[in-house]
């Protein structure tokens, strides 16, 4: 019997699935809607890149191999489904088989919970060249703060080139040639860890209609550079765990993507398209967005761009996400003093922060800037990850600290 409700529960939700986003949906209770829970922003893995998994990178063809990758939900909902990307491709992507389930432990996964993805009813599927692609819903009830295993199975040979290079946390993968093993519940067929997210790019829940997602648009200093491995303790973590325990119910998507800039031109290919390009595919995608987190910037002063063409980019950003009819929260630059934020850059970023606190460009404002910065304005050392750029997990802890939870919800 419990085959069988699981099994019409199932198919009672791909019908739903045509619909669209966030559309009314035949059938779904008109108090839910799908929510982004998880996210990861992916961009080519190129051969010299922040990814070091060289089973991704885009010259490294895999062969019969199998992904388990571990996502943290950062909202529940009882039911869930996958975006999968190919975005940075020029050539399709095979798809031999998907399922997901509760991780246990590792890569072993809680026994009774692991079920198939479709897609349109098909447990196969070709993403095409730059595509993207939505599951069908699958009946997996989840909570805030779930750790789910997505197992892909890649046939024959293919390469890798749609990934997030840097996921702070261990993913598994089989040998090579190892074929489908994504009915492995165990994991022991998973004799390898890989710390990039290919593929994977979002996970959506469908939750009550007071729900909503907070999306994060940011760059290493949200991606998780100087956070602890396997430890969830970036900024965008620690805030979904302070509106959980705030009975708040609001995911944080990370969008955050290591060594982007907004706008400035001058970056390398690897730090993936920059903000405005990106804008549509990583944020106003989502679904149940309610508010845009926007902390970025160090990179454009960085790569020598001007405070005058940050303010510009900034604007057509929060012009675009309003047009959408979504609120903006701008977050002040904080201060670096590595060898490539220059004397002009440093000046720079005072200019930026003054604009950002007092231009009304933005619908609010968090000063991140003032909460982690020495007596003396400058970089302070007791938040240091050890790059006098990053922020170690307390410092990280104090940005989320200067949050005012009500502007998250008003």
């Amino acid at each position: 019997m419990r085959v069988r409700a699981t099994l019409t529960i199932l198919s009672l939700l791909l019908l739903l699935n045509a619909c669209g986003n966030d559309r009314p949906e035949t059938g779904v209770d008109a108090a839910e809607h799908w929510v982004s829970s998880w996210g990861a922003a992916t961009t080519a893995a190129y051969p010299i890149s922040y990814n070091t998994d060289a089973m991704t990178r885009s010259n490294t063809p895999g062969l019969e191999h199998t992904f388990r990758l571990i996502a943290r939900t950062t909202l529940g909902g009882r039911a869930i489904r996958l975006r999968l990307s190919n975005s940075a491709s020029l050539m399709p992507l095979s798809i031999g088989a998907v399922r997901i389930g509760l991780r246990e432990q590792g890569a072993g996964i809680k026994p009774g919970s692991s079920l198939p993805v479709t897609f349109s009813g098909a447990t196969s599927t070709v993403i095409p060249a730059g595509g993207q692609l939505i599951s069908d819903p699958i009946a997996l009830t989840t909570s805030a703060g779930s750790d789910v295993a997505v197992s892909l199975y890649l046939p024959g040979i293919s390469l890798m080139p749609s990934a997030h290079a840097q996921a702070f946390q261990t993913n598994y993968v089989t040998a090579q040639g190892a074929g489908n093993a994504a009915e492995d519940d165990s994991g022991t067929a998973f004799t390898e860890q890989n710390s990039s997210v290919p593929v994977l790019e979002g996970i959506d829940v469908l939750a009550s209609k007071n729900a909503g997602a907070i999306v994060v648009l940011g760059d290493s200093l949200s991606d998780g550079v100087g956070s602890t491995f396997d430890g969830h303790d970036r900024w965008p973590d620690q805030l979904a765990n302070r509106l959980q325990r705030a009975g708040i119910a609001r995911s944080v998507v990370n969008e955050g993507l290591t060594g982007n800039s907004i706008d400035c031109p001058l970056g390398l290919p690897e730090d993936g398209p920059n903000a405005v390009d990106r804008l549509d595919r990583d944020v106003l995608s989502k679904s149940g967005i309610r508010l845009v987190f926007l902390f970025e910037g160090t990179n454009d002063l960085a790569n020598f761009c001007t405070a005058a063409q940050l303010k510009a980019s900034m604007t057509a950003v929060v012009a675009r996400i309003h047009g959408k009819g979504i609120a903006v929260i701008g977050a002040t630059l904080i201060p670096r003093t590595d060898i490539h934020f220059s004397p002009l850059a440093a000046a720079d970023r005072l200019v930026i922060n003054d604009w950002i606190r007092n231009s009304g460009t933005f619908d609010h404002v968090v000063d991140f800037d003032a909460a982690v910065r020495a007596a003396d304005g400058g970089w302070d050392p007791q938040y240091d990850s050890g790059d006098q750029v990053h922020l170690n997990p307390a410092g990280y802890r104090k940005l989320v600290d200067a949050i005012d939870l009500e502007q998250l919800t008003r």
